[in-house]
């Protein structure tokens, strides 16, 4: 006779997890400084998306939960403008009057993500798993009247959520 011993867990509250490679990079194609046009001028747009699953977890007293899901971004920006991503490349290869500026793109919002920004996927209930795709796009955006050649690496750190 064999006895097999089984273990049941049960997932109480809501969890979500980015897909893939949590420590997504985003490959900017190599630009021109006559592309830049003025302070507020973009180019290189990259798209990209993040993947999200999230699970409502095992509500067993039938009681439903619900929690609404937000991304909330934080970076280092550039001067006073929390719309753009400082740029952190060595001084010695840096490019200057250049940041990064990302987009997020969910239902079609095409909206520029400031620092602190707190961005609405939906809500989750108990017993229910969600697949969300959010597509963005990081693209470069000059900071400065006059740009020089150089790398440009900038940085966000995205923080999932449940309300």
């Amino acid at each position: 006779m064999v006895y097999v011993a089984l273990q049941v867990l049960l997932c109480p509250s809501s969890s979500c997890e980015i897909q893939g490679n949590i420590n997504k990079v985003v490959q900017l194609p190599t630009v021109t400084k006559a592309g830049f046009k003025g302070v507020g001028s973009t180019q290189g747009e990259q798209t990209f998306d993040m993947n999200i699953l999230c699970n409502g977890g095992i509500n067993p007293t039938g009681y439903e939960e619900k929690n609404l899901i937000s991304l909330t971004y934080d970076f280092t920006q550039d001067g006073t403008n929390t719309q753009v991503l400082a740029n952190t490349a060595p001084t010695s290869e840096k490019a200057n009057g250049v940041g990064v500026q990302l987009l997020w793109n969910y239902q079609n919002k095409n909206q520029v993500i400031k620092k602190g920004d707190k961005l609405a996927l939906g809500t989750l209930s108990s017993n229910q798993t969600i697949q969300y795709n959010v597509p963005m796009t990081a693209r470069y955006y000059q900071t400065a009247t006059n740009v020089t050649a150089g790398k440009v690496r900038a940085m966000a750190t995205v923080t999932i959520e449940y309300d």
